[in-house]
Order: structure tokens, then C-alpha cells, then sequence
């Protein structure tokens, strides 16, 4: 009973407990403490494990946020990058596109100015043609081919056909070639060569210079060498070649006007009046 009382004394903080217990109160005060205070540490503690996990967990996703970030700057600085190349490459596009369309602004200006003076030599060689034309009406044939024979240049002519035969040439042209009118009319034009490997030469020569006779209607200048009916070799100068119309302004055939020549061996032999 003393126990209990004593007990109830502590527990009900009555004076006369202390008697009978003091140092026993004072420890279970100091124990309640002792567990507060540990309750509250615990607490603590476990508070602050919570708060040291958040932290972690914020670090970590601040690291990976951070990462991300160094990522897209990586990226936004290669596109930027890539943008500016991309640019770059436009802009030197664009001036070769102004350039280009100044030169063909030029290319154009100078054709419209070459098609006028093709024009203007058109008109002008028209009305020569048909000034000669209007001359030659009461021209006997008979006087055409005397002047033609003594012309002060060589000429000849060969048909249209394959291989092209010989049909003409004048008095300065049979001399020069070492043959008579009887010999040449007829005879291939690859004659002028006296070997395959000549004539192969000889003929692709022709053939582009004659090609360009053809689609121009003439050429100028024309230069090679040949070889007579008697093997003497001479070099051409000078040449006109073109081509020979039909009434109906058919190509019936070519001509070439021998200007000059220089014989193997031999001073150079100009022909004057042409």
C-alpha cells in the first residue's frame, strides 16, 4: 500500500511524495526527458534523412537538367553552325546566279548585236547577189566560162556525190595540179593524196573544213597541204571554199578559190586579184 501511495505521490506531484522518493522522481523526470529528447532526435533525424535524400534527388535531377542544357547548347551551336554554312553556301550561290545573269545579259546583248550585223551583211550580200545577178542576165555563158578559165586564181569543183568527183577547174588550178581538164573531170578529189594513210588524212581535213563550208555556205582561210597529179607536193593558202547552188538553192556541190600556195622546196606564190 506504502508502494502504491507512494507511487501516486510521485506520479501526482504531491509534496509529501518527495519524501519518500525524490531522487526516483528526479530520474524519471530525466528519463521522460531523456526520451523526448531522443524522440525528438529520432525525429530529427529522421526528418533530416528525408531532407538529405530530397537534396540528393535535387542534385541529381539539377545534374541531369544541367546536362540536358550542355546538350542543347552543344546542338543549338551546330545548328547555328550548320545554319550558317547552310547560309554561307546560299549566298555564294546567289552571287554566281547575278554573275551568270550579268554575263548572259551581256552573252544576250552581244548576240542581238551580232544577229544585226548578220542582218546587215545578209542585206548587203543579197543585194549584191542580186546585183550580180541583174549584171550576169546579159552576160553570154560563153563569157562567163573565158573568165572564169583565166580567172587570176585557181578553181575548182567537185560534185556533191560520195566519193566527190572532180568537175571543174580553170587554167591556174590544172597548172597547179599538173594535169589537164580531161584527167581531173571525174577523178575522186581524194586524188590530191597518193597514199592511204594521205588520203585518210587528207579527206578528214577536207571533210571538216567542206562540213563547215556546208553549214555556213562558205569558209575563209582555209590552209593544207595536197599533192599534184605528178607527186609534187604544195601547200594551200588562203582558201575559200564554197558551195555550189542549184537554180532551186539546192547543194549541188563545192568549189574552192586557190589564193596562194607555197610548192615543196619552192618560194611562196601568191595569187593577186582575187
Amino acid at each position: 500500500m506504502a508502494r502504491l501511495l507512494r507511487t501516486l505521490g510521485i506520479a501526482l506531484g504531491l509534496p509529501g511524495a518527495a519524501y519518500y522518493g525524490k531522487v526516483g522522481y528526479d530520474v524519471h523526470l530525466a528519463s521522460q526527458e531523456a526520451d523526448r529528447i531522443d524522440s525528438q532526435r529520432e525525429a530529427e533525424s529522421t526528418a533530416a534523412t528525408h531532407a538529405q535524400s530530397k537534396l540528393e534527388r535535387e542534385i541529381a535531377h539539377l545534374a541531369s537538367l544541367e546536362e540536358k542544357l550542355e546538350r542543347l547548347d552543344k546542338a543549338s551551336h551546330f545548328d547555328l553552325n550548320k545554319w550558317d554554312v547552310q547560309i554561307s553556301e546560299a549566298k555564294a550561290r546567289l552571287d554566281r546566279l547575278v554573275k551568270d545573269r550579268e554575263v548572259a545579259a551581256q552573252q544576250s546583248a552581244q548576240l542581238l548585236e551580232d544577229m544585226d550585223d548578220a542582218r546587215g551583211r545578209r542585206t548587203s550580200l543579197e543585194a549584191q547577189k542580186a546585183k550580180h545577178e541583174e549584171n550576169l542576165k546579159d552576160v553570154a555563158v560563153k563569157d562567163i566560162a573565158e573568165w572564169l578559165w583565166k580567172a587570176p586564181f585557181g578553181l575548182l569543183a567537185h560534185d556533191a556525190g560520195n566519193p566527190r568527183l572532180f568537175e571543174y577547174g580553170n587554167q591556174m588550178a590544172l597548172e597547179l595540179f599538173e594535169t589537164d581538164f580531161e584527167e581531173l573531170a571525174g577523178t575522186p578529189s581524194t586524188r590530191s593524196a597518193d597514199n592511204e594513210v594521205e588520203v585518210m588524212v587528207v579527206q578528214a581535213d577536207r571533210s571538216q573544213a567542206l562540213a563547215a563550208a556546208l553549214e555556213k555556205g562558205y569558209i575563209t582561210g582555209y590552209s593544207g597541204w595536197r599533192r599534184s597529179f605528178q607527186g609534187t607536193r604544195f601547200l594551200i593558202k588562203d582558201a575559200i571554199l564554197f558551195n555550189v547552188m542549184s537554180p532551186t538553192g539546192e547543194v549541188i556541190g563545192q568549189a574552192a578559190q586557190l589564193n596562194g600556195w607555197e610548192k615543196e622546196g619552192a618560194e611562196t606564190s601568191e595569187v593577186q586579184g582575187h
